[in-house]
């Protein structure tokens, strides 16, 4: 991969390395012109740890997991909107439906994810070289930096590929599985199903070096990741490979039975976990709970607060321009204890806009319900931890497999542990049938809103795109198959394409 006249900061190891340097334009095999070597970063166990931190840091960059990837993966979709007047143009591209092959919503998350995955790659091809390190602890390095290569696999194919359920041979992205010299010859996109194939490979492998390193004694173990939702582990490689069989499934020639493995792997990733209660579901969901399975750190020390997902969604700092469609909150029961995530009762809220000087009153009425579920620790804004996986996710991923697998009864159980924490005394479902798969996936937007996930639950099972309500974009309706369904596909990077010898404009995305 190739971008063009970028500098980049590369985090080799974050207690060692933070040196900004000049790339050439190779990026997958990026030679920066002063920075310490790889093979210097692996001269010990403590440099090797330091730079799987280093690897995380960037994970929570706001140009990708830390803001764009989730904040985007709600945009494009009916629940959510931005404020029409006080949005700054931040993501307006991205919710009109109009990002273009140049504009920064598609460019940064591609090369900031080529990045991550450039990172893993050193790790995976260099931990068995440290000497201080046994052969749990370089499984351990190997394991997390697959998971973080397939997890960022996984994002960049949803965002930038049609659906494995549709067409698992159309284009897919970069299969960049290896740390490749920088003077290697350039690699052309491929299919999605060899891009699902890498991933699951990635996270299968991983499981086995995770488990050896999991099974040491506390003693043993390094006391960096004593913080088992802040590092992946058994249990989000698990989340992980639901959440790609539940891409999988559905497509009408597979010759396994996606819906299981989905169903399976979100079983073994929610095991034995408690499902959070009514405080810690208006807690802010800003520091792990109960069902948190990863959670991404962004703090004041590493980020940009203001480009954090409380700072969009929280009404009282930073730039506070999402809003909730009013149809949206229709949906939700009177007695639904989550429609306390947003409020529009008629008061006046003075907003001291972050660039203007002159505070301004704004009514909140029917027509513009403020988001509440996402607050920063302390009001210090942008200080939080990102829930990225949890428990009841996983609840709804075996909820929506168990019934298309024909066990009905068993998907009313797992949507009832769902429904009944957040509407006390509510009644087990009756649906059946289309009645019941609806009743599912609208309790996934209900429960999973402003988490990153609308997006691809769209794509993935081809469901019309509709937006009516408070919606103010002019591209609002249509179905699979219509023109404008490309719209729900990223266009590859402009400047991939002007530099990647291996790609042409005829490489681009339909539509674009």
């Amino acid at each position: 991969m190739k971008f063009l006249d970028k500098y980049i900061k590369i985090v080799v190891a974050a207690a060692i390395i933070g040196s900004t340097v000049s790339c050439s334009d190779e990026f997958l095999d990026t030679k920066p012109e002063t920075a310490v070597s790889y093979e210097e970063a692996f001269e010990s166990l403590t440099n090797a740890e330091s730079a799987l931190v280093g690897m995380y840091n960037n994970l929570s960059s706001f140009s990708f997991d830390g803001l764009y990837a989730p904040i985007m993966g709600d945009l494009v979709g009916e629940d959510i909107l931005l404020d029409s007047k006080h949005n700054w143009n931040w993501f307006l591209e991205v919710y009109q439906l109009e990002t273009l092959a140049n504009y920064t919503w598609a460019s940064s998350p591609w090369s900031d994810g080529y990045f991550l995955i450039y990172q893993a790659n050193q790790i995976i091809e260099n931990a068995d070289k440290v000497p201080d390190a046994t052969v749990a602890e370089k499984g351990n390095l190997k394991g997390q930096a697959k998971v973080m290569r397939a997890a960022t696999m996984l994002k960049l194919v949803q965002m930038y590929g049609e659906a494995y359920s549709v067409n698992p041979e159309a284009p897919g992205i970069l299969n960049a599985n290896s740390a490749r010299e920088w003077d290697e010859e350039d690699i052309g996109r491929s299919s999605v199903r060899e891009i699902y194939g890498q991933i699951l490979k990635d996270l299968n492998e991983a499981i086995p070096m995770l488990e050896d390193y999991a099974n040491l004694s506390p003693n043993e173990r390094s006391q960096k990741f004593n913080d088992l939702t802040a590092f992946f582990n058994v249990r989000s490689a698990n989340a992980f490979l639901a959440r790609v069989y539940l891409d999988m499934a559905g497509y009408e020639g597979a010759e396994e039975d996606y819906w299981e493995k989905a169903r399976d792997h979100a079983a073994v990733a929610k095991k034995d976990m408690v499902l959070m209660d009514l405080t810690d579901m208006f807690s802010g969901f800003s520091f792990p709970n109960s069902e948190t399975i990863y959670s991404i750190k962004y703090t004041a020390d590493d980020n940009n607060v203001f480009l954090s997902i409380p700072s969009f969604y929280y009404p009282f700092d930073g730039y506070r321009s999402v809003r909730v469609d009013a149809d949206f909150l229709d949906t939700f029961s009177a007695y639904d204890q989550r429609r306390k995530y947003w409020f529009a009762d008629g008061r006046e809220l003075i907003f001291d806009w972050p660039w203007d000087d002159t505070p301004e009153a704004v009514p909140y009425d029917e027509d513009n319900f403020v988001v509440m579920k996402f607050n920063s620790i302390g009001f210090q804004t942008g200080y939080a931890e990102r829930i990225s996986i949890r428990a009841s996710e996983m609840y709804l991923i075996e909820a929506e497999c168990e019934y298309e697998l024909g066990n009905e009864d068993k998907a009313r159980e797992l949507l009832f542990a769902i429904q009944q924490r957040a509407q006390p005394g509510v009644d087990k479902s009756i649906n059946t049938g289309e009645n019941l798969i609806k009743e599912i996936l609208l309790e996934r937007r209900k429960e999973l809103v402003g988490e990153g996930f609308r997006w691809n639950d769209i794509k993935r099972r081809s469901l019309p795109f509709k937006r009516e309500g408070d919606h103010w974009s002019e591209i609002r309706n249509f179905q699979f198959g219509d023109e404008d369904y490309y719209r729900l596909t990223f266009p590859i990077p402009q400047n991939e394409i002007d530099n990647n010898s291996a790609l042409t404009e005829a490489d681009q995305n339909p539509g674009y």
